[in-house]
């Protein structure tokens, strides 16, 4: 028996290590959620095994191919992180990719490119409105974009009224005060421009990346391994 441990289902029990393996981040909510599966799954586990059910050849059989596959996935985990080791993510590199793929970033829409302020009243929004109308900063702010279908009628309206590079006026959405500067607009059928779908360049390059590390060390495999197949694979 442990000599210290977080939870126990008959003799077998959840240690202060476990946790720390399955839930790292220290939050207490994930905490007790991973404990109380725990539990959850020990109490099944130790009911499937009171009826037999690990001795059969169907659960055998399920247990060593979750072995190979569990092998495999930390296998290719370790040959990812080694590979993109070697790679570079700079900008010139996403934009590379973007323009290669500037038709999968075409809007079905009108959109906005904004930068939002959220202020808890109206004389604080518009003094900061008022201090930076003609010398904001905008590389020290995150810019959104938004479809006009999601706007309604009066914010519509509202950023229809502004020019480029200025704020809106205030105005009160759910008890908060908000400030839109307005970017620019991407009209229908046109690309979206690289600066506010770089997240979403990045991600999807790292996912093509990735597929291709692992299509590559596949094949490495195949070439150096004796592979026999006595059956038609064919449609």
């Amino acid at each position: 028996m442990p000599s210290e441990y977080i939870a126990r289902v008959n003799s077998s029990f959840f240690t202060k290590e476990d946790l720390k393996f399955y839930s790292p981040g220290n939050n207490r909510i994930l905490d007790n959620i991973t404990i109380y599966n725990w539990i959850d799954n020990e109490l099944l586990y130790q009911e499937a095994q009171k009826k037999n059910i690990t001795d059969k050849e169907e659960y055998n059989k399920i247990i060593e191919n979750a072995k190979r596959t569990l092998a495999a996935s930390i296998l290719l985990e370790e040959v990812i992180t080694d590979s993109l080791k070697k790679y570079k993510f700079n900008d010139l590199v996403l934009q590379n990719y973007y323009e290669s793929h500037i038709n999968e970033f075409i809007s079905n829409e009108k959109i906005y490119h904004l930068i939002t302020f959220e202020f808890d009243n109206e004389t604080e929004a518009e003094d900061f409105r008022i201090k930076n109308n003609n010398n904001l900063n905008i590389q020290k702010y995150k810019i959104d974009y938004i479809e006009e279908s999601k706007l309604n009628y009066k914010i519509k309206k509202l950023l229809s009224e502004i020019k480029l590079n200025t704020f809106s006026k205030p105005i009160k959405k759910d008890n908060i005060y908000k400030l839109y500067y307005l970017i620019g607009t991407t009209e229908e059928n046109e690309p979206i421009p690289y600066y506010l779908v770089k997240d979403q360049i990045k991600e999807r390059y790292l996912a093509t990346l990735k597929r291709n590390i692992v299509k590559n060390y596949l094949n490495s495999l195949y070439k150096e391994n004796k592979i026999e197949l006595k059956i038609s694979l064919g449609n």
